[in-house]
């Protein structure tokens, strides 16, 4: 429930009454929207989008005293001639993820209810003037268009309606019958159970039922000394046992509720191991069951890749031990959950070598359940340990040459003959990365680990032109050169940031990694003519949405407003209704801050240039985007922190970005992200002297004459000089 301090706040509560029809009702556990209805109002408007009116899922109100359910099942209840509803389930506004738990969310101003009814239920529904039931398959069809005979809200409500009963189906296969069939719960508590071994609690139980009139303990045998005696017979066996001190009631004891198998700890066992007795659903901690207190283990125990990296992402633990000292490792491998292991193994930050409680590493367990390609998947990291070993002293090969079976001895063998190849991360612009074998160790250079990116991302010889191996920290950037030996320049990391590094002391912990990215010297000339495959539009793409949204790639308004639209199609699909909180992700910060005077009239101008997207393929809106950013004099630029002193045609001093591309030198002025002049390449002079901060810089086109201080600066000057020898040969 909600408990928001104000007890007078109001919440909207959205009510879909969902009617299943007689034929779902068989064989089948997996139902289509057309087997569901979807009760609907008609609702008056005088507004010009809608001039007919428009279709609405009832709404309510609903005090924080009082409870969304509550209000959800009241309001039904309140309709003239309808039923006693079953229960309100609520429905999470987005698809599950960690943080949609059953907790208090004092930020949620409205919310989504779930009222059940079967089909021959709905012919008690008295007839309700401009109301109906409609078929959700047809209502889909009209969510997912342009009709606008169903309100904007309403429609996303549905569309997420149909996604979560799939959702629910997939995750368990009685879950219709648990929604739409199974009574209520104040009808499945009894209102009498004690324990026959104490005559004196059943006396009372059972006067308690004669005064009330309940007649659910009287059934078979209402003789109260029958029942006498077989207290009697039963306490003098539990005394004779010594199985019990005092006697607690249980009230829901034998009240026929059925426990949720996907909310407990699973059972598991292993061979040679004791079994382990499954926790019940009340077993927690503070409170919790298992799957919310570890979020992140559940996914890994039910192989749900997707979750596991949207939960990575949000900062949960890959490496916490739940009550049993499993990691989600763990489970992955006991279980064989081969896609989500990947994605664990993929995060930097977990460790595949965490023992259990009982030493054992996620490896022993892939080997004691002779899973060949969970163990193949394991012993793809670079610092798994083959070696090690549990309390008993048995290592992952030990536990597979005890059974002579072939999968255990195949598993053996594998070990046996496994040799250890040193990998290291590569990462990519859109957030994944891949583990790259160093072939030649120590010796493995840039050149080589491309080659092995391009072949992992099947870009050919002119795609992979465009990319290079940068090793990337918060105060530095550098492009390798392809006969350098990547580990000796990670080695030497410490020694680069002291000499090049910008001078943020901010920043505390600058530990580099290595990421493929754009080629400093690559052409737009190269790019357009490039055969780009999915993978390489898609890096592209990201590279540039992130200098965009940085305010590096400095354009007029309309490509402005332009590009935030498609963005926001990506990111937020069809019929999005643009707010202030929509800006954030796909407008530079600069910009949301100089129109912040007007920012009704920006969010309604945004509105109007989403409105007018008609592409809907998310890999066409991120190819009309990069185009977007090709007609930009700025992009594909490599950007350098510096401050300029300017002698021509004004004097001043100004900290700046200088970014360097093949059409010239761009200065964007670091305080307010604006343009100060982009200098040509084929009028650009420049002067520098090794090992010098300074480069002196002179256009003839543009008469500007000024000079750079910053640490890179010599990386500047040799940029210009191969940008230059290839555009002007």
């Amino acid at each position: 429930m909600f408990s928001i301090s104000d007890p007078h706040l109001l919440m909207d509560v959205s009510v879909a009454l969902v009617q299943l029809r007689q034929s779902a009702l068989g064989d089948r556990h997996l139902s289509s929207p057309s087997d569901y209805d979807v009760y609907l109002e008609m609702q008056p408007s005088s507004s010009k989008q809608y001039p007919h009116g428009y279709l609405t899922l009832p709404r309510t109100k609903a005090f924080n005293a009082e409870g969304a359910s509550e209000a959800a099942l009241r309001f039904v209840t309140k309709k003239k001639n309808w039923l006693l509803a079953r229960r309100a389930v609520e429905v999470p506004q987005w698809s599950p993820i960690a943080s949609q738990r059953s907790r208090p969310r004092p930020n949620i101003s409205s919310c989504f209810y779930v009222v059940p009814l079967l089909e021959a239920e709905s012919k008690h529904f008295g007839n309700l003037r401009k109301a109906d039931f409609y078929n959700l398959e047809e209502l889909l069809h009209v969510c997912l268009t342009r009709d606008d005979r169903v309100e904007t809200e309403s429609k996303h409500w549905i569309i997420r309606l149909e996604e979560w009963l799939g959702e629910q189906q997939l995750r368990n296969p009685n879950f219709l019958s648990c929604l739409f069939v199974r009574p209520p719960a104040h009808q499945r508590l009894r209102q009498c159970v004690h324990n026959p071994a104490l005559p004196v609690q059943s006396l009372k139980c059972f006067n308690v039922v004669g005064f009330t009139g309940v007649s659910d303990v009287n059934k078979k045998s209402t003789d109260l000394e029958e029942e006498v005696k077989k207290g009697n017979k039963a306490r003098v066996q539990m005394l004779r046992l010594e199985k019990y001190d005092a006697l607690i009631i249980n009230p829901i004891f034998g009240a026929g509720l059925r426990g949720h198998w996907n909310e407990e700890t699973p059972d598991y066992y292993a061979k040679g191991r004791i079994i382990r007795q499954k926790s019940s659903v009340a077993s927690s901690y503070n409170g919790e069951v298992w799957s919310q207190r570890y979020p992140l283990h559940k996914a890994a125990y039910d192989g749900d890749a997707l979750l596991v990296k949207t939960l990575l992402t949000q900062g949960v633990n890959p490496n916490e031990c739940d009550q049993d000292s499993w990691t989600p490792l763990h489970y992955c491998a006991f279980y064989n959950k081969l896609k989500a292991m990947q994605i664990l193994l993929n995060f930097s930050a977990s460790s595949v070598n965490i023992p259990n409680k009982t030493g054992a590493t996620p490896l022993h367990f892939a080997a004691l359940n002779a899973n060949e390609y969970m163990v193949q998947l394991i012993l793809s990291h670079p610092d798994v340990k083959i070696d090690a070993r549990d309390k008993e002293g048995k290592m992952p090969i030990d536990h597979c040459r005890a059974v002579h079976r072939p999968e255990w001895q195949a598993i053996a063998k594998m070990l046996a003959k496994w040799k250890t190849v040193e990998k290291i991360q590569m990462d990519m612009m859109d957030g994944g990365n891949l583990m790259l074998p160093l072939d030649h160790g120590q010796d493995t250079t840039a050149d080589e680990l491309k080659a092995l990116m391009c072949k992992e991302l099947e870009m050919e010889g002119s795609v992979c032109n465009l990319f290079a191996i940068w090793i990337c920290s918060k105060r530095l950037s550098l492009q390798l050169k392809g006969d350098h030996k990547v580990q000796l320049h990670l080695k030497k990391w410490d020694q680069k940031l002291a000499k090049f590094g910008h001078e943020d002391v901010s920043v505390s912990d600058d530990k580099p990694r290595l990421v493929f990215r754009r080629d400093a010297k690559a052409t737009l000339a190269q790019e357009e003519k490039a055969r780009l495959n999915e993978r390489a539009l898609i890096l592209l793409y990201e590279e540039a949405r992130e200098n965009f949204l940085k305010g590096l790639y400095f354009c007029n308004d309309g490509d402005t407003f332009l590009l935030a639209a498609i963005l926001t199609r990506i990111i937020f699909g069809f019929d999005h209704m643009i707010t202030e909180r929509t800006l954030g992700t796909v407008l530079p910060a600069h910009r949301i801050a100089q129109l912040k005077p007007t920012i009704g009239a920006t969010v309604t101008k945004l509105q109007s240039w989403y409105n007018k997207q008609t592409t809907v393929n998310t890999l066409a809106l991120q190819k009309q985007f990069l185009k977007i950013c090709w007609s930009l004099t700025i992009y594909g630029s490599t950007f350098f922190e510096a401050l300029v002193f300017m002698n021509k045609p004004f004097k001043d001093t100004l900290p700046v970005h200088a970014g360097v591309n093949d059409y010239g030198l761009h200065l964007i002025n670091s305080a307010n992200m604006s343009l100060i002049n982009t200098l040509p390449l084929k009028t650009l002079e420049y002067a520098h002297q090794a090992d010098n901060p300074y480069i002196n810089v002179a256009s003839r086109s543009t008469g500007y004459v000024l000079t750079l201080r910053t640490p890179q600066a010599t990386m500047i000057a040799n940029l210009l000089k191969q940008v230059q020898l290839r555009v002007l040969k």
